[in-house]
């Protein structure tokens, strides 16, 4: 969740506590792409009072009644939508477009965790080379400019 830190802790809050009552009132859990409905509708909703919340999220699931993972991105103006992955923030400029170059829906455990690994390196040492790669990372500017005098 993205926003001020008074709307997201105080809608987090809500969000968890009505979905935890509809759960108790009905005995069975919402399912992911109706939990996030209701969570666009009530971001609507509250756009349209005195005091909107002004968050962003990403709401994420598992529908036992498919057996498949769901993800939906929510912005504040209680816009939906279905998302393969999604990042918030100032790095996400960065790790979208990693999460854009390397996932793919027909990708495998295995190569999902070399991969993961690879960003972990990297997030680790900046100068070290990945391991995608064959060449290592150029060192900085300024090492390979000798000044003249």
């Amino acid at each position: 969740m993205q926003g001020s830190t008074g709307d997201t802790v105080q809608f987090a809050e809500y969000v968890e506590r009505n979905i935890r009552l509809y759960q108790i009132r009905n005995l069975y859990p919402l399912r992911p792409s109706a939990a996030a409905s209701w969570i666009r509708r009530s971001l609507a909703e509250s756009l349209r009072s005195r005091k909107p919340y002004s968050v962003n999220l990403l709401v994420g699931g598992y529908d036992t009644a498919t057996h498949e993972p769901h993800l939906y991105w929510v912005d504040y103006l209680g816009t939906m939508t279905e998302v393969p992955f999604g990042a918030h923030g100032y790095g996400s400029y960065f790790a979208l477009s990693l999460l854009d170059r390397f996932v793919s829906p027909h990708i495998i455990s295995p190569f999902a965790l070399q991969k993961t690994s690879a960003f972990q390196t990297l997030n680790s040492d900046p100068r070290s080379s990945p391991p995608c790669c064959s060449q290592p990372l150029p060192q900085p500017f300024t090492d390979t400019i000798k000044p003249q005098f």
